[in-house]
């Protein structure tokens, strides 16, 4: 999250919003995670039941299972759901200890050290998919009851899309007051 704030309230908006991108992201990828696994668990037990039959399609049912199985750990491998789950929730816990900080020096503090901290913790991230992010703006916004000026545009298709595909973040900006 690559915003520079000007006040602690500024700051503690960001941080939130950091903060619920990396929850999302970290509980999706440890969806994704369980699935592979679950799959390669699965595939490996209907091997091991259709092993002891001994039919030419059975033979076939096996080959399709080991071929199943090589792709689900082919897409574990390739993607690194685990690693991937894991780093983002190491800076989701970085972000909410920032949150506990600010909270105790309250919004109107000078936050120049806190802002360093929170530069930090940006440096550390992994390319941002815009999507989510604008969409946790959004979450965060609606939290505070910021009005409509001040969200996000994030239509249908961005929205699904946005698991997937990394936007530029202009592609994202407020909503145009009415």
């Amino acid at each position: 999250m690559t915003e520079t704030s000007r006040n602690g309230w500024d700051l503690r908006f960001i941080v939130e919003v950091a903060a619920r991108y990396h929850d999302w992201r970290r509980a999706t990828l440890g969806h994704c995670f369980t699935f592979v696994k679950g799959g390669t668990l699965l595939g490996a037990i209907l091997a091991l039941v259709t092993l002891n039959l001994v039919d030419e399609h059975v033979v076939a049912v096996m080959s399709l299972i080991a071929a199943a199985i090589g792709i689900v750990s082919m897409v574990d491998l390739v993607f690194g759901f685990d690693a991937a789950a894991r780093k983002h929730d190491e800076l989701f816990r970085r972000c909410k200890e920032l949150q506990a900080t600010l909270a105790l020096k309250g919004a109107d503090t000078d936050v120049a050290d806190l802002e360093s901290q929170a530069q930090l913790i940006w440096r550390d991230e992994p390319p941002i998919y815009w999507a989510i992010y604008a969409m946790c703006w959004n979450q965060t916004a609606e939290r505070y009851k910021s009005g409509l000026e001040f969200k996000k545009k994030v239509g249908p298709i961005r929205r699904f899309l946005g698991i997937f595909l990394q936007y530029a973040p202009q592609d994202f900006q407020t909503t145009p007051s009415r």
